[in-house]
């Protein structure tokens, strides 16, 4: 009895073997030769007797690139039978505008449980127009700076050699070492705006590439700086940029206050403007005194705009005072009257240096200069103070100086003026009584 079960499990497996070993493709995919954007078809034709389905049904092909299942894509897959005993299963693969990403080796595989049956390989292989990856494309660039274009093509078939062209006309021919693609195009500068373009070739015959416009745009200003200065106005000059065959006719100017002045608000332009040039130089005027400010100028040629040059730092001379000084106080303190007073209010516009104060006496008017005190000590009887002074700051701009009570002069010529006249009309009148009288 388990003879009989021993024998029973050995035909069995016997059979497995037989089912497993009956599975093998008749056709595998072959060798194809197509062209970029053109449609593809592969085929596997797998050969199995009955009994070769497994528990599911026929077995499904699957299909492999480089090794690699490919899960997604286009497949079909019929079976039919090709005799008594033996069925075919035919898978297509299809691909409707191939790429070079769908070049390589291709294979059919089925799986059976522990058992894998593969195909053959067959190379999918594009020939063509040779297709670039790498072209000239539009940009900007300073005149006469060094630049380095590239141009990169490929085949199949290879090589790909490279043809530059300059406004249409060629820079090197297929036998510089250059033409090899990958190509780059080493330029020492340009001065004039241009387009470039490639030209692949290959056995297959010549691709052109798209073109790119370099544009030639005037180099950064220089010795930006300031040539005159007052209190409120700055003369600025500079030197414009190289332009290549582009005459530079406009540059732009920019002022703020420095970032000490500005701190909370950085992006205020006190000026924006556009000057005609030559002569290279602008007067900004309606500044404040003693303030920094930073300055940049771009330049302008018909194919562009300059890079704009570092801020430049420049500075305002010192001004007067905003205002007097305030809060003036005087004390009497037996011969001796003591003068007080504050800051004044507003700006300073420079560095505070000191104080002139005025006073007069009935014979006569004084200016006194203080220097860094807000307060006098006078003797009223020896000075005669009538009550009158006067008091003002002054900055490094404006040094000490007496005042002077002009409208005396004025009053003392009016009353002569009107002596003369009264004068003149009493010897007029004494005239006319002595001719009356004889």
């Amino acid at each position: 009895m388990n003879l009989l079960f021993v024998g029973f499990v050995a035909v069995l497996h016997f059979q497995s073997c037989k089912t497993v070993s009956g599975l093998h493709f008749k056709n595998s995919p072959g060798n194809i030769t197509s062209s970029l954007g053109k449609p593809v078809e592969m085929q596997c034709v797998l050969m199995m007797k009955d009994g070769d389905e497994g528990e599911e049904g026929s077995p499904d092909i699957q299909w492999l690139r480089e090794g690699q299942l490919l899960e997604f894509s286009d497949t079909n897959q019929v079976q039919m039978l090709s005799d008594d005993e033996t069925w075919l299963v035919i898978s297509t693969l299809r691909i409707a505008k191939v790429q070079l990403s769908d070049m390589g080796a291709y294979r059919c595989a089925v799986d059976t449980g522990d058992n894998k049956t593969k195909s053959a390989e067959g190379h999918l292989q594009l020939e063509g127009l040779p297709h670039f990856s790498v072209e000239p494309h539009p940009m900007s660039i300073i005149a006469n700076v060094s630049l380095s274009l590239q141009c990169v093509a490929h085949g199949p078939p290879e090589p790909v050699r490279i043809i530059w062209l300059q406004d249409g006309a060629p820079l090197n021919t297929l036998d510089d070492p250059i033409a090899l693609s990958p190509s780059r195009l080493n330029l020492t500068g340009l001065n004039k705006t241009s387009s470039f373009s490639c030209e692949a070739h290959n056995r297959k015959g010549v691709a052109s590439s798209s073109s790119g416009v370099i544009s030639v745009l005037p180099s950064q200003p220089q010795d930006v700086r300031a040539v005159e200065t007052t209190n409120s106005t700055i003369r600025l000059s500079w030197s414009p940029g190289f332009g290549g065959i582009y005459a530079i006719n406009l540059c732009t100017l920019q002022v703020k206050p420095s970032e000490e002045e500005s701190i909370f608000n950085l992006d205020h332009m006190t000026h924006n403007q556009n000057v005609n040039i030559p002569p290279a130089s602008h007067l900004i005027s309606d500044l404040q005194p003693f303030t920094q400010y930073n300055v940049r100028v771009a330049c302008r040629s018909s194919q562009g705009v300059s890079d704009w040059t570092p801020w430049v730092i420049v500075s305002t001379n010192e001004g007067v005072p905003d205002s007097a000084p305030v809060n003036l106080t005087a004390a009497l303190n037996g011969t001796e009257l003591l003068i007080g007073w504050a800051e004044p209010e507003g700006k300073i516009n420079g560095k505070l240096q000191g104080y002139i104060i005025e006073y007069n006496t009935p014979n006569t008017e004084q200016g006194e200069s203080l220097h860094g005190s807000r307060t006098r000590t006078m003797d009223p009887v020896s000075d005669h103070v009538s009550g009158f002074y006067r008091y003002e700051s002054r900055s490094y701009s404006s040094p000490p100086a007496l005042f002077w009570r002009w409208w005396y002069v004025v009053i003392a010529v009016a009353v002569a003026i009107g002596m003369a006249v009264l004068m003149a009309i009493f010897m007029a009148k004494w005239r006319r009584k002595e001719t009356r009288f004889g």
